[in-house]
């Protein structure tokens, strides 16, 4: 990443900590934070412990299943579960953009 980049990589994550202190059930904090820490290397693990704990608040979030997907397939290589979650997430949502352009990765 350039300085500038990685300066407002830093800001936007203690922007999301203090959303997350404020509202540790913020959805869209949950899942910024695990999308910010899935680039992280040795972060994967509070990762999806973020995305897990998101899903569980709001299990309807097509746009979290899919992107705890391609973090399953991608950092865990766990292409039965990714696949399970890309499953549900078109069940829920099946005209869903991001889910169209990463149902062939499943």
């Amino acid at each position: 990443l350039r300085t500038e980049d990685r300066q407002e990589h830093v800001v936007a994550e203690e922007l999301l900590k203090k959303a997350l202190l404020l509202d540790p059930e913020n959805v869209t904090a949950l899942g910024c934070m695990a999308g910010m820490l899935e680039n992280h290397e040795g972060e994967h693990d509070l990762a999806e412990e973020l995305y897990e704990k998101a899903i569980s608040i709001s299990p309807q979030d097509a746009t979290l299943l899919t992107n705890y997907a391609v973090f399953i397939r991608k950092m865990r290589s766990d292409q039965p579960k990714a696949r399970q979650l890309m499953l549900r997430a078109f069940q829920l949502q099946p005209k869903h953009p991001w889910l169209k352009e990463n149902a062939h990765k499943f």
